[in-house]
C-alpha cells in the first residue's frame, strides 16, 4: 500500500512529533532574529546539539512507497525513532524537495533492482536536498540542508533504500537546489 503522502507534496505545513503544526513559510533557512541575539556560546551549543541529533541517527531504511520501516539509532532528522516507524519521509522533505527526492530514490530502485544480476548496476547516490529537522526544544520544524547517501538494498526479494543523513551547510553561489551527485567507486578503476 502506498504511504499516501505524495498529495502531501503540495502541503507547506509539517507535523512535529507533539503533534503541532509549524508552518514552513514561517521557517527561513536563515537565522532567525532571535538566534542573531544568541551569545556565540549559545549558538555553538545549539548547532551541537542540531548536529548531533542528526549526525548520530540520520539513518533510516525506506520502503519504495516512502515509509520509514526502522531507524538505525535513537533519532532521526531530529524526531526520536519511535516516532518515525511508518511515517512516510516525504513528509519530513521541504516541499520543493519531495518530488525531485521521490524521482531520484525511485529510479535508483528500478536502475538496482533490473540489474540485480550486474554488478555494474547503480546501487549507490549522493543526494543534496533539505528536510523539515524537528527542534524538540522549540516544538517546529527548521528547514535544514542534508547531504545524504542512499543505498539499494535487496533482502528477501524485497527492495528497500537505506538513507545515511547528516546535516549539511547551504549551497553557495545560487546553487540552492536539490542536486544528486555519483556515489561510490569511480568507473575503470
Amino acid at each position: 500500500p502506498e504511504c499516501g503522502c505524495e498529495a502531501a507534496g503540495a502541503s507547506a505545513s509539517a507535523s512535529g512529533s507533539g503533534g503541532g503544526t509549524s508552518d514552513v513559510s514561517q521557517v527561513a533557512p536563515q537565522a532567525s532574529a532571535a538566534q542573531q541575539q544568541m551569545s556565540p556560546q549559545m549558538l555553538l551549543a545549539a548547532v551541537a546539539a542540531m548536529s548531533n541529533a542528526c549526525c548520530d541517527g540520520g539513518c533510516v531504511e525506506v520502503h519504495p512507497d516512502g515509509r520509514i520501516l526502522r531507524v538505525v539509532g535513537g533519532a532521526a532528522f531530529g524526531h526520536p525513532a519511535d516516532q518515525l516507524g511508518g511515517v512516510c519521509l516525504w513528509e519530513l522533505s521541504f516541499p520543493d524537495d519531495r518530488q525531485p527526492l521521490m524521482q531520484t530514490l525511485h529510479a535508483l530502485l528500478a536502475t538496482s533492482s533490473s540489474s540485480a544480476s550486474n554488478a555494474e548496476g547503480v546501487r549507490s547516490l549522493r543526494v543534496l536536498h533539505r528536510m523539515l529537522f524537528w527542534l524538540p526544544a522549540s516544538s517546529q520544524s527548521k528547514v535544514t540542508w542534508m547531504d545524504t547517501i542512499v543505498n539499494a538494498c535487496t533482502h528477501g526479494g524485497e527492495h528497500t533504500l537505506l538513507l545515511s543523513s547528516r546535516c549539511a551547510l547551504q549551497p553557495k553561489n545560487g546553487l540552492d537546489c536539490f542536486r544528486v551527485f555519483a556515489c561510490g567507486p569511480s568507473e575503470g578503476q
